[in-house]
């Protein structure tokens, strides 16, 4: 009940797929035939090695933000629901998030499930973190203060608006 209009949103990298989004993963994959040797990416990687990544875990990150003199107008860890999902629950009536997606880089792992699958922007980011795996909220007038204090590996992502109500990603909106 404390975000507002022109608040920031500053998150942290997920480390991958993190525990969501399995069921839609496995069927992706049955679908395409593919195996755990499979390769994606310019960089040759094992989807394995990426489905497999230890899930990120954020207690002692949100430990140093509350410890901070900091005020925190909300905050949630990207999980069921995706992006657009958890992000939706943060903002109040009348209010949207805008996130910037060119703030934080998109594991590449999305983008092989996604072709794979021939799955919507929308439905990726109803699902998946998409490589933002914890957002928090504060004013304007404390954001460059809680990331210069917090430092690695917090990010300014977006803005809080009343031009319009849910999320907008830049590549997905939730309706």
């Amino acid at each position: 009940s404390a975000i507002n209009p022109a608040d920031v949103v500053i998150g942290v990298a997920s480390s991958g797929v993190h525990s969501n989004g399995f069921s839609l993963v496995r069927s992706v994959l049955n679908s395409a035939e593919a195996t755990a040797d499979t390769t994606y990416g310019s960089e040759g990687r094992r989807l394995i090695d990426d489905l497999l990544c230890p899930t990120r875990l954020y207690p002692s990150l949100v430990k140093c933000l509350l410890d901070g003199d900091i005020e925190i107008h909300g905050m949630a860890h990207i999980t069921g629901g995706g992006l657009l999902g958890r992000g939706e629950k943060l903002v109040k009536d009348g209010l949207g998030m805008k996130i910037d997606p060119s703030t934080y880089e998109r594991p590449a792992i999305f983008g092989a499930i996604q072709r794979a699958g021939e799955i919507s922007d929308q439905e990726m980011a109803s699902t998946f973190n998409m490589g933002l795996g914890f957002l928090v909220v504060v004013s304007a007038e404390v954001a460059e203060q809680a990331l210069e204090s917090l430092g690695q590996p917090w990010i300014r992502v977006g803005t809080i608006t009343d031009e319009f109500q849910g999320v907008d990603l830049g590549y997905a909106r939730s309706e």
